[in-house]
Formats: structure tokens, C-alpha cells, sequence
């Protein structure tokens, strides 16, 4: 993706409790989800107590700034035509002074009512369906549920209908594309219940019954968790990676000078601090849990020198399948600053994507690499993009998300010396590797 959009869910501090009130500065910028546009006059609640207090609102180019007192205990993000953010207490560290946090909040528009197309429900207004089929005919409707965010699927969850004329109520699984069909024109009411979404609660007016079948989208809201972090002590800091304990790597990306933000889930981590050489100079556990977590670090300017144990030799399965002789390491070639895979690497991918979803308790892990052509820090990005393009070809094509793993590491890892255009081709790859 060529935008890596982050939904912020701003929520309170836990504060130190022998320590007195204190206000947390904010600042940060709001944008439209699907175009990207930069959204004027977004209201910032605290609500204590059941009351309302405003904070601040973004000026004509979207931007906020706001301090948070310890003792309020919601937030929430209002503007008109957008689905609203509501958020409570997360966590709060800083090792040093006073420092402002920097994040972005992209604004979900509302789905608003139409015909024959998923609305939401409090997008309802008086309306009357007149059935005037002569005959019994049925339309079929194919429902595609995804992430508001980021476009991926949803699959773990249920979609419920309750219809308005017979008040039949029908549940399906979201585990494939959900089909329903429908045998008169009718005003459906649904609710699409996911683990780590926003319940969405919508309508559907069905008038027309032409037969002719159909798909319908519909676009959660992510229950999502962020870091946020601000770095000091070291103006050479180049990035800030997170471990997970069950495995997979995050890159944090910078949102302003010496400020990192990202979406997580909630969980225990290693966040490491690289400086521009990309030696690590700051290493630390972290737990984050559900809603904004902010984290102020001061980092030393020297290397840290990390202490590795031996792996045991574990042998790894070679993957076979038809159109794959073997995956010890499988290659995906790149063009310069490109991250498209060629078409003629698609059997490959596909192949393996089969194999996955027949062994679906093994994993891969997918690595994306640079030549050492252009900035490091814009190399480490174009590798991840890399990275990600071939994970979500392999999610597209049903393979579970816990089978991949992926990591960009720019250019750190050359396949070959970058002295020819040949080498430098060999440089521009992804490796897909087996995990034991």
C-alpha cells in the first residue's frame, strides 16, 4: 500500500498515583480515510462524570493540538458525516522531561442510505417500500466484509439479519463470503459483530427484485491499538522496530521529528531503536495494551552490543507442490523503487499459497530487501511495502494470517555486491524462507 493509514483511538493516561494531575500535550492531524484529505472542524471531547467538556477542534488544514488532564476518563472524536471515535484509558510512560506526542487520526465517513446498497442504520429516514413483484422471484446477494482502514477481510465474526415484513432474523459466518438470498422486496435490518471491530449496525432497502446477483461491501470499524512514542538523547535515531513475543516485526513510522507512531495489537513486545548505521542503541520490553499508548524514551548514542544464542540445527521441511519444486528460501524479484511483483512470479506465489492452506500449521516468513540505491530510510520503507504486497497476495488467496510473518530491512542484507546493475537486481527482492 502506497499509504499506511493509521486509525487513532485517543483515549486518558494512567498516571503515577502519588502524582498530581498533570496534562499530556497531543498534537496532531485528521484526515478523511478514502481520500486522504486533510477534515476541518473535528471536535475533541473529555466526558467525566457523563458530561462533556471540548478540547479542541482542527483548523482549515486539519491540524489539533490538546492537553489531556490524568483524571478524565473518555475521549471522544466527533464530525459530522463521520463515524464517531469513542475511546477510554490506555497507558502513559516517559523517562524524561515533559515531551509532546504526534498522531494521526484518519475520520471513517458514514455510509449513508440508498437503495440497494449496505447503510448505516442511523443513516435511517422515513421511508416506505412498495412491493409490486407479480411474480415469486428472488435477488442474491454476495456480502464482503473488511476493514474500514486497510481494505483486508474480515473473517472472524458473525453477520445477523432481522427482516422488517415476517421479522425473521438469520445469522451467517463471515469464515467465507457470507450469501444470502432474498424473496421480497423488503427493509433488512443487520448487525456484523467481528472480533476486534466496532459492532456495525446498518440497513438494507431492497425494491427492486430484478434477480440479477449482486455484492454487497460493508466496512468495519477497527477496535485498533497505537504506540506512540517521542525519542530524545540521540538526533541519530533512524527507526524504531517492535517483537513481538508470539513473533513478527512492526516498523514505527515517524510522524514528525524524533516521533514514531503506529498500529499494534495489544501484547507484549522488544521495541528496538536503530540509529542512521542501524545499530541498535536502545532496547527495552514494553506491554501495550488496548487503546493509545504513549512512551517517551531517552536513548544513549552508543551501541548496544546483543548478546546471541547459538540456534539449534533444526531441519526444515522443503515445501513441493505443483509449480514449486522446493521452498527452502523462495526469491521474488522487484524492479528499482518498485514494489509490484512481475506477473510471471504469480504461479510461484500461488502455488505456495496452496501448499500453506493444505499445511496450515506451517509458517513463512517474508523478508523484503533493497539495492543500496537512494536514502536508507526510504529504503527500509520501500522494502516493507515489498514485504507486504507479497504477504497480502498470500492472505487474498485464503491463507490463514498467523501463517505469515513478515519484516523490510532495506538494504542491509544484499543477496549480491552492489557494484553492477545485474547485482543490484539480484539486491531488489523478497525472500519467503520456511519457519521450523
Amino acid at each position: 500500500m502506497k499509504k499506511v493509514l493509521l486509525l487513532l483511538l485517543l483515549s486518558m493516561v494512567v498516571w503515577d498515583m502519588n502524582a498530581s494531575p498533570q496534562a499530556l500535550r497531543i498534537i496532531g492531524q485528521a484526515n478523511d480515510v478514502r481520500s486522504g484529505a486533510s477534515v476541518s472542524g473535528v471536535s475533541f471531547y473529555i466526558e467525566k462524570e457523563n458530561r462533556r467538556t471540548l478540547l479542541s477542534s482542527t483548523d482549515n488544514q486539519g491540524r489539533f493540538s490538546l492537553d489531556l488532564l490524568s483524571d478524565a476518563t473518555k475521549i471522544i472524536v466527533e464530525k459530522k458525516g463521520y463515524r464517531l471515535i469513542s475511546t477510554g484509558i490506555s497507558a502513559y510512560k516517559n523517562a524524561g522531561k515533559r515531551v509532546d506526542f504526534f498522531v494521526r487520526i484518519p475520520l471513517i465517513p458514514l455510509d449513508e442510505q440508498a437503495n440497494d446498497t449496505p447503510y448505516m442504520q442511523s443513516q435511517q429516514t422515513q421511508y416506505t417500500v412498495e412491493n409490486e413483484q407479480k411474480k415469486k422471484t428472488s435477488i442474491v446477494r454476495k456480502f464482503f466484509v473488511s476493514d474500514a482502514i486497510n481494505g483486508s477481510p474480515v473473517k472472524n465474526g458473525t453477520l445477523c439479519f432481522e427482516f422488517t415484513r415476517n421479522a425473521k432474523k438469520e445469522c451467517k459466518a463471515l469464515n467465507e463470503e457470507p450469501v444470502m438470498s432474498f424473496g421480497e422486496s423488503d427493509i433488512v435490518g443487520f448487525t456484523v459483530s467481528a472480533e476486534g471491530y466496532q459492532e456495525y449496525t446498518g440497513n438494507l432497502i431492497l425494491e427492486k427484485m430484478d434477480e440479477k446477483p449482486g455484492k454487497y461491501d460493508i466496512k468495519l470499524t477497527p477496535e485498533i491499538t497505537m504506540l506512540s512514542l517521542n525519542v530524545s538523547g540521540n538526533p541519530m535515531v533512524a527507526s524504531c522496530k517492535l517483537t513481538a513475543d508470539a513473533g513478527g516485526e512492526i516498523v514505527l513510522p515517524a510522524l514528525d521529528k524524533m516521533a514514531y507512531s503506529g498500529l499494534v495489537r495489544a501484547g507484549n513486545y522488544r521495541l528496538n531503536v536503530f540509529d542512521r548505521k542501524m545499530a541498535l542503541i536502545h532496547s527495552e520490553k514494553v506491554s501495550v495494551t488496548k487503546g493509545l499508548n504513549f512512551i517517551g524514551l531517552v536513548v544513549g548514542n552508543k551501541p548496544i552490543r546483543v548478546q546471541e544464542t547459538p540456534a539449534a540445527k533444526v531441519e526444515i521441511e522443503p515445501v513441493k507442490a505443483e509449480g514449486l519444486d522446493s521452498l527452502e528460501t523462495l526469491t521474488i524479484y522487484f524492479n528499482q523503487s518498485d514494489y509490484t511483483f512481475k506477473p510471471d512470479e504469480k504461479a510461484k506465489l500461488d502455488a505456495l499459497a496452496e501448499w500453506l492452506k493444505v499445511n496450515n500449521n506451517k509458517k513463512v516468513r517474508v523478508v523484503g530487501h533493497t539495492d543500496n540505491v537512494g536514502s536508507t530510510k526510504l529504503n527500509i520503507t520501500l522494502s516493507e511495502f515489498r514485504a507486504k504486497v507479497i504477504r497480502h497476495y498470500l492472505l487474498s488467496r485464503k491463507v490463514s494470517e498467523k501463517q505469515v510473518l513478515w519484516a523490510g530491512v532495506g538494504g542491509k542484507y544484499p543477496a549480491q555486491k552492489n557494484d553492477t546493475e545485474e547485482n543490484k537486481r539480484l539486491n531488489r527482492r523478497v525472500e519467503i524462507s520456511m519457519l521450523p
